[in-house]
């Protein structure tokens, strides 16, 4: 049975999505039901859903064999009227409602409370109770004694009491301390719970924004409402409400508009409500506003009220949801603003210069201290613990993960004492924990101010990856050595303890700076020549170990050297190394270590995964991607590389993406795209200065791409320049860019064996000196296009046993299809069978449809059959894209795909982003009838 007594029916007419809490309530509920009088404690700020999870309550338990009793308290009212109202719908409604105002004058106080608990007690005989009361804060003093009697009466009956009011300590008047006094204690053997009501979750908000529009709502778009109503369920009804009469969708293209509106509508009902408030409580709000506080001395002194009211106005501010909870911050900017404009800029440095007095005196912690004093023109500064509480809330916020608050900070300080060296380095220091694109520049500007040496040098050693991120790297290069320079002979006049690490990682800098430049290389591999590799005892010694496997590297050295600097480099863990960490993965790669090069980038890009920027994110991907392709897992590969330039677009960093681009045309173009393929290189022509990876990377895509257009000979132009610019550079690694395997072929079929075997002759130097199996594989099979006869086939096997032995998949597919071929050239068709077949299974668990595409042509020309490989666009694409694809054309969005198959909702967009291009496609809606076109075999790689 159900008894209700509802004073604003309209307050239940949304549905809750807290069923995590009603579960919790129903659970308390039904426990106390069972013989334990429990009251139940709903506690959140005002707009948190408090009324409307009641109401879900009160529907759930309607089967509940017992009778409930609901209410809401209003402020203001008689004695007793809770009480009278809670009780008016049950079967003692006429002793309850006999005992009206009117009775006062006959009857005691007391009387009216005994009939009412008499009441209640009968209730109690007749079944179990539950009594509800709403906004329980505003009840009536009597109907508070009421019900704290009620309960001390109950303590063997059937009776739980659910009771709503707003978080924390209801108060000091006389009314709340009573309510607060039921909930400490004097409950006699009844006990209590409470449920917090926090503002929503983002699934949450995805949940009430499908129920409010029947659409399953795009992540950016749900985001975006979260962010704007601060999970708020009250601005989040009223933001749907008024985006549903503007006929907006839950779709990620319209997130930017309903951000714009959510703004629109907290600050009308913001300042809509302060207008109706009195004088007080605005003074109140516009003292917070100033001060950027809301300690109620502060606040009280501001306003021109005593500290109790100050506290009261406080929390009608949080109650009505113009601050936020937690934080005490404004929820909307707008509002905030407009109480402002109501003081004088004078008015207003008076009112937060003696804010920041008031604080200090207080002694709150600097970062409360520092907010009105970041308010503040920088000629209002005048007293030096001013700036240095800007500078300990700096370093307080930087510790803290707090970076943007504590560059706001130093760059205050900056403003008033411009000078500052000091600051300036805290600064550099700070600016160097962002992402590097959006900072490079001001990092920059700051060096060109420094005259102090050790500062310098410190800035300096802040810049660090910035040149690859802007592209100047030779300019950089340049600095650093000048810099490195003067400071030692700065050190040399004025030693200090820290110098030498200090000038390791100056010397660290200029290594990584001056690798990176085709221009920069040559002088820098000279330079790391002769330097001894530190003990890797200190992090700036573990940093120079990690440059100088990057130099040797490319120097060519032999490999087991290189792989010795780059674990020392990385030391016991790879934690925060940053973009540091990428040459050491490259060294162990190209060693023959593809794993353990993978793992390292898979950490990389977890820690700096959703990190504001994206630079080192979108580098970690990229180079697992060029890990993955060449060791043959082409899926995996275009799916890093495919996120990284999505990363690169969302984030604005097109010039940082080059390397993903060329590492995603060269998959493109070994799955027969090239068109796409050409387009991707096209887009990275207004880089103005090259890293050695992207620049010799492009020229031999781009040779590949002009063979595939049946232009041999620009193709062989390519593959020269590519040489002579790495002989230039003097890069010597020969498996670093082996465009010498390609040329050597090409030059073969074209007749030119003697320019073959020159290139050879010039190499094999190189590659025996690096010791790897690739690279002895690589030669192997040059010699042996070279060499052509039986003494090329025995050098082709031998090439194709030898790269059995390295990870670097692609290369023995090469080898297999040209030792299959020079096998038919020896009409051993038989052997040739074999070596094809298998250079077919290969390359098509690899991705490499050309390659399996030629192998089966050379296969059947050989004799052999196989079925068709795929012809269909559908069927290039592999298992899990065509799984992906299969359920967003089935209407599921990103999000609960990537629930689904449990992967991230990167991963989800990248793999969706490979099958619009592989089915040429723009738009969702289109899946359907593009994959319908294909075979009900996924074909391609897994």
């Amino acid at each position: 049975m159900l008894y209700t007594h509802e004073q604003d029916p309209e307050r239940f007419s949304e549905p809750t999505v807290r069923q995590r809490q009603l579960a919790v309530l129903m659970t308390r509920v039904t426990a106390a039901l069972r013989g334990t009088p429990e009251i139940v404690r709903l506690c959140g700020d005002s707009g948190m859903g408090k009324t409307h999870l009641l109401s879900a309550a009160l529907t759930a338990m309607r089967p509940l064999p017992a009778g409930v009793f609901h209410t809401r308290c209003v402020p203001g009212a008689g004695a007793f009227t809770a009480a009278r109202a809670v009780l008016a719908a049950s079967t003692q409604q006429d002793t309850a409602l006999a005992i009206g105002p009117g009775l006062r004058d006959k009857k005691s106080e007391r009387h009216m409370l005994l009939a009412l608990l008499e009441c209640a007690q009968e209730l109690m005989r007749q079944g179990p109770v539950v009594l509800v009361l709403d906004d329980f804060h505003h009840c009536d003093l009597s109907s508070v004694h009421w019900l704290d009697h009620t309960l001390r009466r109950a303590r063997a009956a059937s009776l739980a009491v659910v009771v709503s009011h707003p978080p924390g300590d209801l108060g000091r008047d006389t009314r709340k301390a009573s309510c607060h006094g039921v909930f400490s204690g004097a409950l006699g053997g009844a006990g209590q719970s409470v449920i917090e009501l926090e503002p929503l979750s983002l699934d949450e908000t995805a949940l009430l924004i499908e129920t409010s529009s029947g659409r399953i709502p795009e992540e950016p778009f749900t985001a975006a409402c979260h962010e704007v109503t601060g999970g708020v369920p009250r601005e989040l009804i009223e933001l749907l409400r008024v985006a549903g009469k503007q006929g907006i969708l839950p779709l990620a293209e319209e997130a930017e508009r309903i951000h714009a509106l959510g703004v629109s509508v907290v600050t009308v009902r913001g300042l809509d409500w302060l207008k109706e408030q009195p004088a007080p409580l605005r003074s109140v709000a516009r003292a917070v506003a100033v001060a950027g506080t809301t300690r109620s001395r502060v606040v009280a002194e501001l306003a021109g009220v005593t500290a109790f009211e100050g506290e009261a106005l406080v929390t009608s501010l949080f109650r009505a949801g113009v601050l936020v909870s937690g934080t005490g911050t404004f929820r909307s900017a707008d509002v905030r603003e407009q109480l402002l404009r109501e003081l004088s800029a004078d008015q207003q440095v008076a009112a937060r210069l003696r804010a920041a007095r008031l604080l200090r005196e207080e002694g709150r912690p600097a970062e409360e201290v520092a907010r009105p004093c970041l308010e503040l023109p920088p000629e209002a500064l005048s007293e030096p613990w001013m700036l240095f509480v800007l500078r300990q809330a700096a370093v307080g916020a930087s510790h803290e993960g707090r970076v943007i608050e504590a560059i706001h900070c130093l760059e205050h300080v900056l403003r008033a004492v411009p000078e500052d060296e000091s600051t300036k380095v805290l600064l550099a220091e700070t600016l160097s924990t962002l992402d590097l694109t959006k900072t490079a520049h001001r990092l920059r500007e700051i060096l060109k101010t420094v005259r102090d040496p050790r500062a310098r040098a410190l800035i300096a050693v802040a810049l660090g990856p910035a040149p690859t991120v802007d592209g100047r790297l030779s300019e950089t290069t340049a600095a650093l050595r000048e810099i490195v320079s003067t400071f030692d002979e700065w050190a040399r006049r004025n030693p200090q303890p820290d110098d030498p690490e200090l000038r390791t990682q100056l010397e660290a800098a200029l290594v990584f700076v001056g690798i990176d430049g085709p221009a920069t290389l040559r002088g820098t591999l000279e330079r790391s020549r002769a330097l001894v590799p530190p003990q890797g005892g200190t992090s700036a010694e573990r940093s120079l170990l990690r440059a100088m496997a990057g130099a040797q590297l490319l120097d060519g050295v032999p490999a087991q050297q290189v792989v010795g600097l780059a674990r020392a480099g990385l030391g016991a863990g790879t934690t925060s190394l940053g973009v540091e960490a990428i040459w050491p993965a490259f060294a162990l790669y190209h060693a023959g270590e593809v794993e353990t090069a993978v793992d390292l980038m898979t950490s990389l890009y977890t820690e700096n995964a959703h990190d504001a920027g994206g630079f080192t994110e979108c580098a970690a991907l990229s180079a697992r991607a060029y890990f993955r392709m060449r060791a043959g897992f082409m899926d995996l590969a275009a799916a890093d590389a495919w996120t990284a330039v999505q990363i690169g677009q969302q984030e604005h960093l097109h010039e940082n993406t080059p390397f993903a681009r060329y590492v995603l045309a060269l998959v493109l173009a070994r799955q027969g795209f090239t068109d796409q393929a050409e387009a991707l290189l096209t887009e990275d022509r207004s880089r103005k200065e090259w890293v050695c990876a992207e620049h010799f990377g492009r020229l031999m895509v781009s040779g590949l791409l002009r063979e595939a257009r049946g232009d041999h000979s620009g193709a062989l132009s390519l593959l020269h320049r590519c040489g002579r610019e790495l002989a230039d550079a003097g890069l010597h690694n020969p498996v670093f860019a082996p465009w010498w395997v390609d040329a050597v072929r090409l030059l073969v079929q074209r007749g030119r064996t003697d320019e073959a075997r020159d290139i050879v002759a010039r190499t094999e130097s190189q590659v025996v000196r690096w010791g790897t199996a690739e690279g002895h594989g690589l030669m192997l099979l040059a010699r042996g296009m070279v060499a052509g006869g039986t003494a090329g086939l025995a050098l082709l096997n031998s090439a194709v046993e030898t790269l059995e032995q390295s990870p670097v998949r692609l290369a023995r597919i090469d080898a297999c299809v040209y030792h299959g071929e020079a096998l038919m050239a020896a009409d051993r068709f038989n052997d040739a069978r074999g070596r094809l077949r298998g250079a077919v299974h290969l390359a098509v668990a690899c991705g490499d449809l050309v390659s399996a595409r030629r192998a089966r042509r050379l296969l059947k020309t050989a004799g052999g059959r196989m079925p068709e490989l795929a012809t269909k666009p559908a069927e290039t694409l592999t298992a899990r894209e065509r799984r992906v694809a299969e359920l967003a054309a089935e209407g599921l969005s990103n999000r609960r795909i990537s629930e689904t198959l449990f992967v991230t909702l990167r991963t989800v967009e990248s793999h969706l982003s490979s099958v619009y291009r592989k089915l040429g496609i723009e738009l969702r809606t289109e899946l359907g009838a593009a994959l319908d076109t294909g075979l009900s075999s996924a074909g391609g790689a897994d």
